[in-house]
């Protein structure tokens, strides 16, 4: 089974950097991806993001159950205390298997997974209010998940999203329902075998 990733970002209308921030590598048989977003935005925002994405680069991802994603979430938390934190969304695919752990609110739309994702409220960095938690489905070939941040209104559905090129997609999701207010974030991936 393989990933195909599609995304789209764009920074507050205004400002120059971006807070919200993107995450794929492949590890072995597996594939990681999430959607990561510093509390705020401008150049603060984008320093946390961006500390987020090198620390998730360099960082031991080699076990792919439900425990290893929770601790990967959990040695984000620890490398962002000082920053003004994110919410952060981070999923594993291996063969059929997804798994996913989030903290804040950045979300996962399903389109044909067997998967709720299950996000801790908190921080990454900050406070978390429960114990970390993955949630762990099926993503077989042809189905496809979108990760969004709260830059993107959730009031999109299914028929939006296409069957089309993934940052074609992305992108259209980018222009229709991103706030005005806010960074903005999508990232859909798609299984294939």
């Amino acid at each position: 089974m393989t990933v195909v990733i599609g995304s789209a970002s764009r920074p507050l209308p205004g400002e120059t950097e971006n807070g919200d921030a993107t995450f794929v590598r492949v590890v072995g048989d597996a594939t990681w991806f999430g959607v990561i977003d510093a509390l705020g935005h401008g150049p603060m925002a984008a320093l946390a993001s961006s500390l987020a994405v090198m620390h998730l680069n360099r960082a031991d991802l080699t076990r792919t159950d439900a425990a290893g994603v929770v601790a990967a979430v959990q040695a984000l938390h620890t490398t962002l205390r000082g920053t003004r934190g994110v919410a952060a969304l981070l999923c594993c695919l291996r063969g059929e298997t997804l798994t996913c752990c989030g903290v804040g609110n950045v979300e996962l739309r399903r389109l044909g997974a067997k998967i709720s994702a299950h996000v801790t409220p908190g921080v990454l960095g900050g406070l978390l209010a429960r114990k970390l938690v993955a949630a762990v489905g099926t993503m077989p070939a042809g189905t496809r998940v979108v990760l969004f941040s709260d830059g993107i209104s959730p009031k999109f559905g299914v028929d939006d999203v296409g069957s089309g090129d993934l940052d074609e997609a992305a992108a259209g999701l980018l222009s229709r329902f991103a706030r005005v207010n806010d960074d903005a974030t999508v990232l859909i991936a798609e299984a294939r075998a």
